[in-house]
This record gives structure tokens, sequence and C-alpha cells, in this order.
């Protein structure tokens, strides 16, 4: 699925732009496919489409208020491929975690995810000004540990 919208963050191969309702169908296919959550804490967990709107409107109000910031990883011809955000940031230690999930299978291994969170990285860091910026990776995400 293609759709114009704001760019964020411009990359070689992906572009990073806000989180939109029309992404949630999508979002939904890759989060309910235990292939691609498996190696994260939403493993277990069971979504509807309900859930998923109501995250939307909670990383919409969070993005506002600068405690997040949930991104679409676009492909250069606006295909969305996955999400990373940085979740939870602390204004007084200027401190964050950070999460990605490439839903599309196709741009598994492919440097795709390295790519966004360097991205990411860099707008944490350098726009930002954040200190600190981790990530919690299970020992079996070899892709996650790669990058």
């Amino acid at each position: 699925m293609k759709f114009n919208r704001p760019i964020k963050l411009i990359g070689k191969r992906v572009n990073l732009c806000p989180v939109d309702e029309k992404d949630l169908a999508i979002f939904h296919r890759w989060i309910t496919d235990l292939n691609v959550t498996k190696t994260t804490e939403k493993a277990s967990q069971i979504f509807t489409t309900a859930h998923e709107r109501r995250w939307l409107k909670e990383a919409q109000k969070k993005h506002k208020d600068g405690t997040d910031y949930s991104l679409t990883i676009l492909t250069k011809q606006n295909s969305p491929i996955g999400i990373i955000g940085l979740h939870n940031i602390e204004d007084s230690s200027r401190k964050t975690d950070i999460g990605i999930m490439i839903g599309e299978k196709a741009y598994w291994g492919k440097g795709y995810g390295r790519e966004t969170t360097v991205l990411m990285l860099d707008f944490g860091f350098n726009v930002l000004n954040l200190h600190s910026i981790s990530l919690e990776v299970y020992s079996y995400n070899t892709r996650a540990l790669r990058a």
C-alpha cells in the first residue's frame, strides 16, 4: 500500500514519517503474525483493530507532548515496511528506549533495520538532544543483534 505522506527523516533506502490511521490495517497484519512478533515483547498478546486504533491515538498524543516518537518505515516508493519508535522519553535524564519492527518479511536481513536504526539514533541524539537510547534484545533475535 502506498500513500502520500509527510516525511520526517530521509535515508538512502528508507524514509520515516509519523504513523497514520492509513497504516493501521498493515500494522494489524504485522502485529498478528507470530513470525514477525516472536522477537518482541508483543508476541504473547492478542490485538484487535480496536487495540490498534487506541494505540494510534495514544502514540499521536505522546508524539505531540514529546514523550514518544513512533514513525512508519517507508521504502523510497512509499510502501510501509515497518515501524520504529523512541518511547518513554525522560525529560530530566534525557533517556529513552528504542523499538523497531520490520513487518514486511521481504525486507528482513537486507540492512533496512540497520539504516532505520541509524536514522532514528541520529534524530534522538542530534535533534532531541538525548543522552542515552537503549534497546532490549532477546538473545535469539540475531537480526536485531546484527543491526
